[in-house]
């Protein structure tokens, strides 16, 4: 028997969009093809990373663009992997 988890050790986010309902819908169809089924849950992988990393912190650096120095931003402190795992079932 498993003890409950309290407080559960992440926090959990339900992803409303209208655009990721609308895939695992179209996930949930009996008659889709693995290779159907694959396509959309790469894409639904796509669209929970763009969500889960809506909150990384930015900096500001200069590179030398086509008419001179540009002030950019990129992802502060240290490289980050996002693995979106989805499961069926």
């Amino acid at each position: 028997m498993f003890a409950p988890l309290e407080p559960f050790p992440m926090p959990i986010r339900e992803i409303r969009h209208p655009l990721i309902r609308h895939k695992l819908g179209l996930m949930r169809r009996a008659d889709i093809s693995t290779k159907n089924f694959r396509e959309l849950a790469q894409e639904v992988g796509a669209l929970l990373t763009y969500e889960a990393t809506a909150d990384l912190t930015l900096e500001n650096y200069d590179i030398q663009g086509w008419a001179g120095t540009v002030s950019v931003e990129k992802i502060a402190g240290k490289k980050i992997t996002v693995v979106p795992i989805l499961r069926a079932g």
